[in-house]
């Protein structure tokens, strides 16, 4: 593992690019870090996913207003999987159990478990440091709570 210092924007910046090199239009998207876990309970969503989940980006946006997860793998900061897009058509449920958990139930099965922290120790094959997001999950609590997606599974 690289001991190397990462500012809190150098580490926004590897996981932005895991994120774009995956989704269309993702300059559209605000990102967030979590940990936590995904079941994927549909054969054919499953196939597309690696072993031993941990880590997510969750891109959010207003227009139109959906989620996307996206599993990465670290220390390499590669994708750990197919995304995962979220809107008022693949929710089946949404809770929010604290401050910084979140539950996601989709449609066809799979299931999100997220866990988001202010500031996250990050270690990676490209160096070290704290991602500071704090201000990002101010936002995307904001954008949960405010949901139509939490109006229509409700």
């Amino acid at each position: 593992m690289n001991k190397e210092h990462l500012e809190s924007n150098q580490i926004a910046t590897l996981l932005h690019t895991v994120f774009d090199e995956q989704i269309i239009n993702y300059g559209a998207y605000n990102l967030v870090l979590a940990t936590g876990s995904a079941i994927y309970q549909n054969p054919d969503v499953a196939q597309h996913q690696s072993a031993d989940q941990e880590l997510f980006l969750v891109g959010y946006r207003e227009m139109p207003r959906e989620m996307v997860i996206t599993p990465i793998q670290t220390p390499e900061i590669t994708s750990g999987g197919a995304p995962t897009s979220i809107d008022n058509t693949t929710i089946a449920s949404m809770s929010t159990v604290d401050a910084t958990q979140l539950k996601i139930s989709l449609t066809n099965g799979s299931v999100f478990d997220l866990s988001f922290i202010p500031v996250h120790t990050f270690k990676s094959d490209h160096g070290q440091g704290q991602l500071d997001q704090s201000f990002d999950l101010d936002d995307f609590f904001n954008f949960i709570n405010n949901s139509h997606l939490l109006e229509e599974v409700a």
